[in-house]
């Protein structure tokens, strides 16, 4: 099992928030102890999908007797936010036991993904009906909301999300720091703003800013 997996497609996609500490993989009994005073060793491996070409990730050894099944061992964050490490991979185990003979278990998929929707470049800006304001009360009467239209975006994919907000005066720098007024799937690119929401500020400037983010939870 490796954890922290997103469910759904593409098989195996790694959450970005957590390759930052390395990802969490978890060996299950292999059902036969060393001798007293031996070891088994496993070893973890990686390979792109397609290539004979691997990767040792990190070799554990394991004294007799073996205890705390499952055993956990993770693969490095060095190895996951290296920027040529990205996409699809397979991942899988070898046991050796105390006389090295090895068993090599099954391949999983995973993808690895860092990069974030519309590939670093500042996304563009959300446009209304009502071109760029002022909103008075008149353009909101008869309304439960406002429906802006957020720009198509490079490298759009299955499971992008569109989280948005209006601010007074400006947007912060960091898309982080973005409270949204809702997280909306990313498909048509619309996002509505409650008129009860605009109606309970005070009058003034505000900026409609939203940030993108992807499947596995990239963001710009």
């Amino acid at each position: 099992m490796i954890k922290g997996v997103i469910p759904g497609n593409p098989a195996g996609l790694l959450d970005r928030k957590l390759l930052d500490k390395g990802i969490e993989v978890e060996i299950p009994d292999w059902g036969q102890q060393p001798p007293p005073n031996e070891a088994d060793k496993i070893s973890l491996r990686i390979a792109r999908v397609g290539s004979s070409d691997y990767v040792d990730l990190k070799t554990e050894t394991y004294p007799s007797p073996i205890t705390g099944f499952p055993q956990i061992i993770t693969i490095p964050s060095d190895f996951l936010l290296d920027t040529t490490n990205e996409g699809p991979f397979e991942l899988w185990y070898v046991h050796f036991n105390y006389v090295e003979t090895e068993t090599a278990s099954s391949r999983v998929p995973i993808v690895i993904d860092k990069i974030p929707p519309n590939f670093l470049d500042v996304p563009g800006k959300v446009t209304f009906g009502f071109g760029v304001g002022p909103i008075f009360d008149t353009t909101l009467n008869g309304l439960t909301d406002i429906e802006g239209t957020v720009p198509s975006w490079t490298g759009a994919a299955e499971g992008d999300q569109i989280a948005f907000t209006l601010l007074p005066d400006k947007l912060p720098e960091d898309p982080e720091n973005i409270d949204p007024i809702d997280v909306v799937p990313g498909a048509d690119g619309k996002v509505k703003i409650p008129v009860a929401t605009i109606k309970a500020l005070p009058d003034g400037r505000y900026c409609c800013g939203y940030t993108l983010i992807c499947k596995s939870l990239n963001l710009i």
